[in-house]
């Protein structure tokens, strides 16, 4: 009734991010994944070298935003 018990067509969506798109390409995700794991590597390096403390914390938490973009990538459905 209504069209609810249709379960086997999946809702086409209205909209879609860029990034959604980027990460069915398979090559542009690995291309991303490579340049985010570089990033956490100098910022783990500046780290290491010694920062400023208004620094550190920055630091930080870009350290976790691309932790957390790395599990995006690492969670993709169909990923090779």
């Amino acid at each position: 009734m209504f069209g609810l018990n249709k379960k086997d067509k999946k809702p086409n969506p209205f909209f879609r991010f860029p990034l959604e798109q980027d990460l069915e390409n398979t090559e542009k995700l690995k291309e991303m994944m490579d340049h985010a794991e570089k990033k956490i590597l100098a910022i783990k390096k500046t780290i290491k070298e010694g920062a400023s403390p208004d620094d550190y914390e920055k630091l930080g938490t870009m350290l976790h935003g691309y932790g957390a973009l790395l599990k995006i990538f690492s969670r993709v459905p169909g990923k090779k």
